[in-house]
């Protein structure tokens, strides 16, 4: 883990390069968010933008871990986020597309774009 960026798995880790190489605003990773029932944990979250993404890998493909994510999934857009879902595979083979939908999501969300400097 990478304690300082708060970045909790490799494909987090992939996640982070590719906000880097897009040049995207830096998301707070693994912000808690409190519920009646306890704590979630998004991995990337641009509260600016009321938008956050999650990376997830093999584990979530169990039919009850994946059915407790929609559920969580459901809770955090009730909140008013729109949640982006991203598989471990995409991040790390198909990072032009997870970093092409970033940028959309975030600029159709008043983010003006990367700089070009």
């Amino acid at each position: 883990m990478d304690a300082e960026g708060g970045l909790a798995s490799v494909p987090e880790r992939d996640f982070d390069v590719i906000v880097r190489r897009f040049d995207l605003p830096e998301p707070t990773c693994q912000r808690v968010l409190r519920h009646p029932d306890g704590r979630r944990y998004l991995d990337a979250d641009w509260a600016e933008f009321e938008l956050a993404a999650e990376i997830d890998g093999r584990p979530h493909m169990s039919v009850e871990l994946w059915d407790a994510d929609l559920d969580r999934a459901n809770e955090i857009a009730m909140g008013s986020r729109t949640l982006l879902r991203f598989t471990s595979y995409a991040v790390r083979h198909r990072s032009v597309s997870v970093g092409t939908t970033l940028t959309r999501a975030l600029m159709a969300r008043g983010w003006p774009g990367p700089s070009r400097t």
